[in-house]
């Protein structure tokens, strides 16, 4: 699973090319796909349905587990195929997606008396707009 979800760039300038480059390209919504870790999110819903209200430790600490989860996964999923080197940004890009939906979904906060729900939807629909243009990626090596 080597480069799964690994984020190509564009090339700048005139591109022609026979080799179907363009399916490697990731555009705006792709890149949002890869940014957001709804896997690790889902997991996390999972675990909060789970887990009951009172125990707020292991709520902690499951929260804590689900977003190393998120580093490991994109370290691993963003590993280039010949050189093992992952895409750093990516990695800390899906660690703050996932720490604002954490905020956002509630729960904890809630329990805590941290969460503003106006700001946790505000801060959603700002970073899903936002997201695919602070990083475009890798180039494309011809």
């Amino acid at each position: 699973m080597k480069g799964f979800l690994r984020i190509r760039k564009a090339p700048k300038g005139l591109h022609f090319s026979d080799n179907n480059d363009d399916k490697k390209i990731d555009f705006y919504l792709s890149r949002l796909i890869k940014l957001i870790p709804s896997d690790i999110l889902a997991l996390y819903v999972f675990g909060e349905n789970v887990i009951p209200e009172e125990i707020m430790t292991a709520r902690v600490i499951f929260a804590i587990i689900c977003l190393m989860l998120v580093a490991v996964s994109r370290y691993q999923w963003t590993k280039e195929i010949n050189s093992n080197e992952p895409q750093w940004p990516v990695i800390v890009i899906s660690m703050i997606s996932f720490c604002i939906w954490v905020y956002s979904i509630g729960s904890l906060f809630e329990i805590a008396g941290l969460q503003e729900k106006w700001l946790g939807s505000l801060m959603i629909a700002t970073w899903v707009v936002i997201v695919p243009y602070i990083y475009h990626g890798d180039e494309i090596e011809n």
